[in-house]
């Protein structure tokens, strides 16, 4: 089954963001085959590692650092919450703000939903709107991210 068979956008319905103020938002959601169930932030870790060069070169120049530089956090995202079931992320860059939620609806699936608050809307909304296409393609390969099959040398 490949990534688009498995995972659909949906409405964004997550708790941590429909309590937050934000300008742009989506959800995925995926099924997971029985056994591959694992903490939110191991398969959102492994996502963002098994992501193309071009996609980490994109989050760079937005201003994510890399895992290499950040330190604490998942990927050079900020923890703000992690348990067996959720992992809440965020960060700051120069033009919005992100949040990105990773959560375990059940043993067989994933949700992962993305909410934006733009700093600077015009220009904010301008780079979204080339670089949503990109993070839309990403999110689902984030999501249906198994641990022991994401490595950093498997990037193109």
């Amino acid at each position: 089954m490949t990534n688009d068979q498995q995972v659909r956008q949906i409405p964004v319905r997550e708790p941590v963001v429909r309590a937050q103020r934000y300008e742009y938002a989506d959800a995925f959601e995926a099924h997971v085959p029985d056994g591959e169930a694992c903490p939110p932030e191991q398969w959102v870790a492994a996502g963002l590692d098994s992501t193309p060069r071009w996609v980490g070169w994109i989050v760079r120049v937005l201003g994510v650092e890399s895992s290499d530089t950040a330190g604490e956090g998942v990927g050079g995202w900020d923890i703000v919450e992690s348990t067996p079931d959720i992992v809440h992320l965020e960060q700051g860059l120069p033009l919005l703000h992100v949040v990105f939620v990773g959560r375990n609806v059940d043993a067989t699936h994933r949700m992962l939903t993305t909410a934006l608050t733009y700093d600077r809307p015009l220009i904010g909304r301008l780079v979204w709107s080339i670089v949503g296409i990109a993070h839309r393609r990403t999110a689902r390969r984030v999501i249906t991210a198994a641990p022991s099959t994401a490595r950093a040398d498997e990037r193109r």
